[in-house]
């Protein structure tokens, strides 16, 4: 195959003819020099800026926590905040004199969306929609910068199917996720601030901060789909039929649920159970962790974390420990040999419980003989603790080694079960022998 060479030179010559025009003109190059100017003024002004109201910042933000976000997220963006702020500014004065600077506006607006989609992912934590959010606000300025918005949303909303008297689009549905998406995490923000702020209210207690909190937080997501379904022109009168059937769906397949979620909310009024207690249901014994709308978090001592629904805490019989004080009896049992000085048992007993770290003053230890065994004396030893949370475990191991110390050194015996053995010989062998 043989190589067309004035083919080639005249595809070089047009090619270097068309860099000539559109990338090397006087033109391309102006705006592009316009371009790095600004970048480097837009990074200086950010270094100096940061420089001199650093510190006055930082005394702002620690001051007015509800502003710490939000000012660290400008002190951080000031270079891609000015860049495309400048930008702009460049070409707006520009069209002034009818001197088209479209390389300038495109680099603006990409400078924008970028700076728009880190802002928003710091902004937001959920990555799904911090994504969807930031690139249809990063779209709108683009379609809008380049005179465009009308026609494609135009475009896009022509392409619709009619669902009885609702009329769905793509552009419809673009628009419902994302006032649905703002308005939501909106909510969030909102009931994240008051619920950090109940639980710092002294006033008031756990089991109320909790409800308040849950209220608080229905009331402001059941407020924020209102006002989405109001902004996407929705008839809010049909959800009345709506409603209807929600209840009637509840009665039956959801009777589990909702009989879950007012148990949460009969636990939170009569403060029966708070974070904190320790409680037993069953077998299942431990410290309250969460109180949730469907079930409580209970973790037992060896770190097992059960899920308890709200049910059956309100119908089944509960032992909450510490409902009226944290104060709990522990009960040991003693035996001691019959050859043993009953009083000094008595006393190195009770010394043993009174050197235990764990052991409340008061009310003091006692100690007292509970009965006569086969082949022990019984006593039972009763303290009081107010630390249930650290377990029983470590507390009565700790009593006993005491115990042990003490007895072997005073040379208090511990019995353990004896029998005596009779051999009954056959009495017919003997008188044949």
């Amino acid at each position: 195959m043989k190589l067309d060479l004035e083919k080639i030179l005249k595809t070089y010559e047009s090619t270097k003819e068309w860099v000539a025009k559109n990338i090397l003109s006087v033109k391309v190059l102006l705006e592009l020099g316009i371009v790095v100017s600004v970048f480097i003024g837009s990074y200086v002004a950010a270094f100096f800026l940061r420089k001199f109201v650093g510190k006055a910042v930082m005394k702002v933000r620690r001051k007015y926590r509800f502003l710490s976000i939000p000012l660290k997220l400008v002190m951080d963006h000031l270079t891609g905040i000015f860049f495309p702020f400048i930008l702009f500014i460049v070409n707006a004065v520009a069209r002034l004199f009818n001197y088209n600077t479209y390389i300038i506006q495109t680099i603006a607006v990409l400078a924008l969306i970028i700076l728009i989609v880190d802002v928003v992912s710091h902004l937001i934590e959920n990555k799904l929609l911090s994504k969807f959010i930031s690139y249809t606000i990063s779209a709108v300025i683009a379609l809008k910068t380049f005179d465009v918005y009308e026609d494609v949303v135009k475009y896009v909303d022509s392409i619709s199917f009619e669902m009885g008297e609702l009329r769905l689009s793509p552009y419809f549905i673009i628009k419902g996720l994302f006032v649905f998406g703002i308005v939501i995490w909106i909510a969030g923000l909102l009931a994240s601030s008051v619920s950090k702020r109940l639980k710092q209210t002294k006033t008031l207690t756990p089991s109320l901060q909790v409800l308040s909190s849950k209220i608080f937080s229905l009331s402001i997501y059941f407020a924020a789909v209102l006002i989405g379904l109001n902004q996407l022109g929705v008839n809010l009168t049909a959800f009345a039929v709506f409603g209807g059937a929600v209840g009637v769906g509840i009665g039956f397949g959801l009777q589990k649920v909702f009989s879950n979620l007012v148990s949460g909310f009969i636990i939170l009024m009569d403060s029966s159970i708070r974070p904190g207690d320790i409680i037993q249901l069953d077998d299942k014994f431990g410290t309250v962790n969460h109180l949730g709308g469907r079930y409580i978090s209970v973790t037992a001592w060896d770190g097992t974390e059960y899920l308890i629904p709200n049910e059956d805490i309100v119908t089944g019989r509960v032992i909450n420990w510490t409902h009226s004080n944290r104060n709990i009896l522990v009960t040991m049992n003693f035996g001691v040999s019959y050859n043993s000085d009953m009083h000094l048992v008595k006393e190195l007993i009770l010394k043993a419980a009174s050197e235990t770290e764990r052991v409340l003053k008061t009310p003091p230890p006692s100690c007292l003989l509970k009965g006569f065994g086969d082949s022990s004396v019984d006593f039972v030893l009763y303290c009081w603790i107010s630390d249930p949370e650290n377990g029983m475990m470590g507390l009565r191991s700790e009593i006993n080694f005491k115990v042990w110390d003490l007895f072997k050194k005073n040379n208090i015996e511990i019995p353990f079960p004896q029998r005596d053995l009779h051999i009954k010989s056959d009495v017919r062998k003997r008188v044949d022998n």
